[in-house]
């Protein structure tokens, strides 16, 4: 990257590309054109106060868990999925030891979420099952708190996924949970994310 300066009047962009910028001290200066693909940001450390560099990639912030084993559930009454494999988890979202069915919000990180995930039940026989996202322990995470109703499915393998997008405080939790109609233990296999989409 080449800056040539010159008074005001008599700068002269030589090349394709070039711009004029101030330097501060009332000349101009010619910059060169950047690499392909890079952009002009502020940089105070520079002479004219500009550079060419290359675009930042946004990191992606949340968590991505799965569960796959057997389930005990007791009719009609919500189980809460506990989660032991992470398959990411960028800033202390889950812990695989305390605590294991819940997404938690870490502190800095307030503001709007995708929660996405499914559920499948293997031979779910005379079942109608319900998923059921719950907040803080206690409060319907959305209204009515079930994103998906799966009727029975002649005892065959059932299957559903969900998305909804919530917005969130740093430690508020989210639980996923599934409720049965009867009293038995089956194959469960969940996924369960948390992405962060900003405040």
């Amino acid at each position: 990257m080449a800056i040539t300066k010159a008074t005001a009047s008599s700068v002269a962009p030589a090349a394709k590309g070039d711009l004029v910028v101030g330097s501060g001290t009332n000349d101009a200066a010619v910059l060169g054109v950047g690499t392909n693909g890079h952009t002009l940001v502020a940089d105070s450390a520079q002479s004219t106060g500009v550079k060419w560099a290359a675009p930042s990639t946004p990191a992606l912030v949340g968590v991505s868990l799965e569960q796959n084993g057997n389930v005990s559930f007791t009719a009609n009454t919500f189980k809460f999925i506990d989660f032991t494999t992470e398959n990411w988890d960028t800033n202390t979202f889950h812990d695989n030891s305390s605590n294991t069915s819940r997404i938690t919000i870490p502190s800095g990180y307030g503001g709007k979420y995708l929660f996405s995930g499914f559920i499948g039940i293997g031979g779910a026989g005379s079942n109608n099952f319900s998923i059921y996202l719950r907040k803080n322990g206690a409060n319907d995470a959305v209204p009515g708190g079930l994103p998906v109703l799966q009727p029975n499915n002649a005892g065959n393998t059932s299957a559903d996924g969900f998305s909804v997008v919530l917005n969130l405080v740093a430690t508020d939790y989210i639980e996923l949970g599934l409720r049965l109609t009867s009293t038995t233990t089956y194959s469960v296999q969940s996924n369960f994310q948390a992405t962060f989409l900003g405040a």
